[in-house]
């Protein structure tokens, strides 16, 4: 083998070494936003819930058990919410809902009080779970009140695709500022804007109005509601953005 060979060769080798790291480094640079965060992958991630009513994890009520968050029916578990509070952001999770089941993922949940009674309470938007396909059982009595809608407010698209009782559905929460998304299965079936007239006249037509403040706070923590049904909840991530 002679030396001309030898240059030729290393020339050849150090240009392919050079395009694979330039690549490399191209491929990575290409990744946008930022990273999903799990509130919700297995059992170590309870830490980032506690109960509504305390400051711990239900005792009781909930399992964490092979990648799934269980509600268990008639539990009394209470509804759990994040220790953190978010303002934009984008979540998804995937839930598979027992018959007749009546649930909910809810955001901006902040402590609010009746104007009448004086109650406090967790009060939030919320992204309905409730078993469409059986309304007589689950109480599913309007299309404000079926799956993926903002509850009471804005019904989600009649053409959505809702998997029934024992099959996974996966579910999207978008929120940036007054816009609003919800999507079930991958595709967007709901979007509002919440600082529009039209909203807070809607939320005049509900319990809403009972609290002051409500559909202005753009912050506040996540909540999966107790509605004393079982539900299975997976794969629970946040973005902010």
């Amino acid at each position: 083998m002679n030396l001309k060979f030898l240059l030729i060769s290393f020339a050849a080798c150090s240009l392919i070494v050079m395009g694979t790291l330039c690549g490399c480094r191209a491929h990575q640079s290409r990744v946008p936003g930022k990273s999903w965060t799990p509130l919700y992958q297995n059992s170590a991630d309870t830490a980032n819930w506690m109960s509504a009513r305390g400051e711990s994890f239900p005792s009781r009520g909930w399992q964490a058990d092979n990648g799934e968050l269980i509600l268990l029916a008639n539990g009394k578990g209470g509804d759990i919410i994040t220790r953190q509070e978010y303002s934009n952001f984008e979540l998804k999770l995937e839930f598979n809902f027992a018959p007749f089941a009546n649930s909910g993922v809810k955001y901006f949940v902040n402590k609010m009080t009746h104007k009448e009674t004086g109650a406090e309470e967790w009060i939030g938007f919320e992204c309905q779970i409730i078993d469409d396909f059986n309304p007589e059982k689950s109480g599913c009595t309007s299309e404000k009140i079926s799956t993926a809608s903002l509850y009471l407010l804005y019904a989600p698209d009649k053409k959505k695709e809702l998997h029934p009782s024992g099959e996974w559905n996966s579910l999207r929460i978008r929120v940036k500022g007054a816009k609003v998304e919800h999507w079930l299965n991958g595709k967007k079936v709901m979007e509002a804007d919440t600082g529009s007239r039209e909203f807070f006249e809607r939320v005049e037509e509900t319990k809403f109005k009972n609290y002051d403040g409500f559909g202005k706070i753009k912050k506040g923590r996540i909540l999966l509601q107790d509605h004393g049904d079982g539900m299975h909840f997976r794969n629970i991530f946040i973005r902010e953005l």
